[in-house]
């Protein structure tokens, strides 16, 4: 247990700068497929690392390390041929031999492919527009790599060459619904004219903001892509902003979602004398005179402030956003 909160005070560290570095910096619990943490820095991506045969993903080096380039605390993996040493002192990038036990296994930050040579549609991210890089291996030959629809982000993923009917499954970024249909519930519907219906975009950047057909159903934030919103059922199994998400220390580990896909899972400080981490679902940042620290709280400042005690006497253990 001590060493979970050593880990977990290290990745609150990591957040402090806005983006998590390489270096042990958890952005994806597999057992509760859980996003963790801010986003990776630039140059890094969130995947497993190979070295451990841990399943949680990390944020590493997009970049591959060289010949004798450091390679512990999940930074990155090693270039084609080479393998991290781990059980050396200082792990770093080796050649590949019969001697050495870790082996470099052939990494893909996406998962759907047909038989290790194709990426079938389906979340199959195949170009990174932020570092103009293409991904993965190439998509299969009934689909194209192309923007999805109403993806602000400009990535592109393999999606099928043609449009999908009335009827079968849309969802998961496989492609576009035949004219006259829209995506709804994962399943290509007939569109409503003037409203979108469960699942459907009801706001982007690239479209007119719409309404729900559902009144119940509200607009929030996708959460496969937070460039843009689609109309979703309220939900009351998840965490409200500024509740628990994620409990670490009590048994069994208490692991939920936010209610609001905006928000992230992030890190708050002890509450009580035991010394209990928690995360808690958090959102936009502290604006003006806005409390951005206390026993309760921890919250970014928002650009241009600063998270201070202006002053008071140190006993208050409350600072805000000047």
């Amino acid at each position: 247990m001590f060493l979970l909160r050593v880990s977990l005070l290290l990745f609150s560290a990591q957040i402090c700068v806005g983006c998590q570095i390489p270096g042990n910096a958890l952005c994806w619990l597999f057992d509760y497929d859980l996003v963790v943490g801010e986003g990776c820095c630039g140059g890094s991506y969130c995947f497993p690392y190979p070295y451990d045969g841990g399943k949680d993903s990390f944020c590493q080096f997009i970049e591959r390390l060289k010949e004798g380039a450091f390679c512990g605390n999940r930074i990155g993996i090693c270039e084609d041929g080479l393998t991290c040493d781990l059980v050396a002192t200082v792990p770093t990038c080796k050649k590949n031999t019969a001697a050495t036990t870790a082996t470099t296994p052939a990494v893909i930050i996406t998962t759907p492919v047909d038989n290790g040579s194709c990426q079938k549609p389906g979340q199959a991210l195949c170009y990174l527009a932020e570092y103009e890089v293409s991904v993965g291996n190439p998509c299969c030959a009934d689909a194209d790599c192309v923007v999805y629809p109403g993806d602000a982000s400009g990535d592109k993923f393999c999606q099928f060459k043609d449009p999908i009917e009335e009827g079968d499954f849309c969802g998961n970024m496989v492609g576009v619904c035949a004219e006259g249909f829209t995506c709804s519930s994962n399943i290509c519907t007939a569109s409503a004219a003037n409203c979108a219906l469960l699942d459907v975009v009801c706001y982007s950047p690239t479209t007119v903001p719409i309404g729900c057909c559902d009144p119940t159903n509200k607009c929030l934030t996708d959460p496969s892509n937070t460039n843009r919103f689609t109309c979703q059922v309220q939900r009351d199994d998840c965490a409200a902003t500024d509740t628990p998400c994620f409990l670490p220390d009590v048994d069994p580990p208490f692991v939920t979602t936010c209610c609001d896909p905006s928000e992230k899972c992030l890190p708050r400080p002890p509450l009580t004398e035991d010394f209990i981490m928690s995360f808690t679902c958090q959102g936009s940042c502290a604006t003006n005179n806005e409390v951005c620290f206390s026993t309760t709280v921890l919250k970014d400042c928002c650009p241009g402030l600063t998270c201070t005690d202006d002053g008071k006497p140190s006993t208050t253990n409350t600072y805000t956003c000047k």
